[in-house]
């Protein structure tokens, strides 16, 4: 039997994945180089979005006008996705700090990172939860009628299915099932985004409805869930692109869009709702304005002091020369 067939097509297998890996490396020099530049813009999109969170949390809390529900949801994702996008990583850049981290026992990672699934979990169920109330409260008044309990207490149930979830996942971890706690999150993630789709396509099938935009609560959903879309995808395109060199390249390179649209997700929602609701959009101006208003003062204090300062070290000089002169 002849195996010359087979050892030359192993050879060849290997050549190509040796000069696929030598020509990465030139992709790889060039990403270095380029992180340097989205890294930083990347950051700065970070600090925005942390602030449009807080940003969020105390307008909601602080204005009665503004606890509706579906600002209570808003408020609820804000939260969640400011754990989501701070937490993990801020314990772990401590710990680095410290260098406390071969201290600490597994099962405290462990618990971080599962409060970091658990909080993306939570900001997908929050937007589920915004399609929801627009399904209630707009398309199908009767809904909330006869579903009254499920709507009165939907942050409630929101919380008690995460909580199962979190069950289920520190059973699979007990288990070792570590396929099924990969792809859980992504189930759920795209088991949501076919419900919005269908929940956009009644919103479209009854656009002449005037009361269709008397709730934001729809675009605030469809802004949550379909600025991940374009990382869930990427993240796949990469995986399938691995060994074909010109398509892996681009696809390295370009992989900081679809970040930069997850990372401004509540940047775009702020904006969004200074749009459509006038009572945050005055809390909007009142905020920002009073800043404004309060740095002016500021600087026209200080320039007060200066040209006090001025006229006080003029007049001694003058009454210096005058001494002199005398």
């Amino acid at each position: 039997m002849n195996t010359t067939p087979n050892k030359t097509t192993v050879e060849d297998i290997l050549a190509n994945v040796n000069k696929f890996d030598r020509d990465m490396k030139w992709t790889y020099t060039v990403l270095g180089y380029l992180q340097y530049f989205t890294s930083t813009i990347q950051l700065a999109i970070g600090i925005l979005v942390i602030f449009a969170n807080i940003f969020l949390i105390i307008v909601f809390c602080k204005n009665p006008k503004l606890r509706t529900n579906t600002n209570k949801l808003i408020l609820h994702y804000a939260i969640w996705h400011l754990i989501c996008t701070t937490f993990a990583s801020a314990f772990v850049h401590f710990m680095k700090i410290i260098s406390f981290t071969n201290q600490i026992p597994m099962l405290v990672f462990y618990i971080v990172f599962e409060i970091d699934k658990l909080s993306l979990l939570l900001t997908y169920l929050f937007a589920m939860g915004l399609a929801v109330d627009w399904l209630f409260t707009i398309y199908n008044f009767k809904l909330q009628q006869r579903f009254n309990m499920v709507y009165k207490y939907l942050i409630f149930i929101i919380y008690l299915f995460s909580f199962v979830y979190f069950v289920v996942q520190f059973a699979l971890l007990l288990t070792n099932f570590w396929f099924f706690r990969r792809i859980i999150n992504e189930v759920l993630y795209f088991s949501i985004l076919l419900f919005l789709i269908f929940i956009n396509y009644l919103f479209y099938k009854n656009k002449s409805y005037e009361d269709n935009y008397k709730s934001y609560a729809l675009s605030i959903a469809n802004i949550i869930i379909f600025f991940w879309l374009p990382l869930k995808i990427y993240r796949y395109l990469l995986n399938y692109s691995h060994g074909y060199y010109i398509l892996h390249s681009v696809f390295v390179l370009t992989a900081w869009i679809p970040e930069w649209f997850y990372y401004s997700t509540n940047i775009v929602i702020v904006i969004m709702l200074r749009k459509l609701d006038t009572q945050f959009g005055n809390a909007y101006s009142l905020t920002f304005k009073k800043r404004e208003k309060n740095s002016k003062d500021f600087v026209e204090n200080k320039l007060y002091e200066i040209a006090d300062d001025d006229e006080e070290f003029e007049a001694n000089e003058m009454q210096s020369q005058e001494s002199i002169y005398i």
